[in-house]
């Protein structure tokens, strides 16, 4: 008898750490992770980091927990919904594109660098309707070379710190993303921005598709200003390769090599 009370004891305290465990996890929405965040890391995001609840989806948790790492605050971000053109089909009814959603985010983190101020620009994009063409897109981060911020570089001479991941699934299907990430841009200049091309995956023709850039930049503690990011999107719908260029605004990408250019930007003092 009183073994199987000391069983049952057992299996009750079992349940309670169980329930109690998941009470401390949280959902948090699929970017190819296994990772999730407790309750304690979303009060942290919600008022240390300051990203709305609302928001908190719209980043992998990898990169959540990093700017909970490194004492972020968001400093500027904006959204935009851009919905791609119809076109007429063949027995003459409009064809509705896809829906593409965008956010940039600027954050402000503890620099790991002495006399220096440090910032994280964050662009994410998700194409929330199937698009009608899943070729080769482009996606950068530019900025006035007048804010005299540098990219960190490697010993050889590369951009650390530059992130671009890009995940996809079949829309309306209970399927995990499957994503891929990748650390080196496409594109750079210094003082003026990064930018990197996005393969699309076209089977199965419903793919949904979703992702992010992201940079790292430094300026030196006593230079402050205004200053606006531009971050862009770029969406082709014939074949070839995504092209950057220089402008005032910073690197962006060429409006000859794609077929339409989607604008998204943020303005913040520093």
């Amino acid at each position: 008898m009183k073994k199987k009370i000391v069983s049952l004891a057992v299996v009750f305290m079992t349940m309670i750490s169980s329930i109690g465990f998941a009470a401390e996890s949280k959902e948090h929405s699929d970017w190819g992770e296994d990772s999730s965040l407790n309750e304690q890391e979303i009060q942290k995001l919600i008022y240390d980091v300051g990203i709305e609840e609302s928001e908190i989806n719209d980043y992998p948790v990898q990169v959540l927990h990093q700017l909970i790492q490194n004492d972020a605050k968001k400093i500027a971000t904006n959204y935009k919904v851009v919905k791609e053109e119809a076109i007429q089909g063949l027995s003459g009814e409009d064809i509705d594109g896809g829906t593409l959603e965008l956010r940039g985010t600027a954050f402000e983190e503890k620099s790991d660098k002495k006399g220096k101020k440090k910032f994280y620009l964050y662009g994410k994009y998700e194409w929330t309707d199937s698009p009608r063409w899943g070729l080769t897109d482009g996606i950068s981060i530019g900025y006035p070379v007048s804010n005299k911020w540098t990219l960190p570089m490697s010993a050889n001479g590369k951009v650390k710190d530059f992130a671009l991941r890009y995940c996809h699934k079949p829309e309306n299907v209970d399927k995990k993303w499957k994503c891929s990430k990748s650390y080196k841009p496409k594109d750079w200049d210094p003082g003026v921005g990064v930018g990197g091309e996005i393969d699309l995956e076209a089977m199965p023709s419903n793919n949904l598709h979703k992702g992010y850039i992201g940079q790292y930049v430094y300026t030196d503690e006593r230079n402050s200003g205004s200053t606006n990011i531009k971050f862009q999107y770029g969406h082709q719908t014939w074949g070839g390769n995504v092209e950057f260029a220089i402008f005032p605004a910073g690197l962006s990408i060429k409006p000859q090599s794609v077929s339409e250019v989607i604008d998204f930007g943020i303005e913040f003092d520093y």
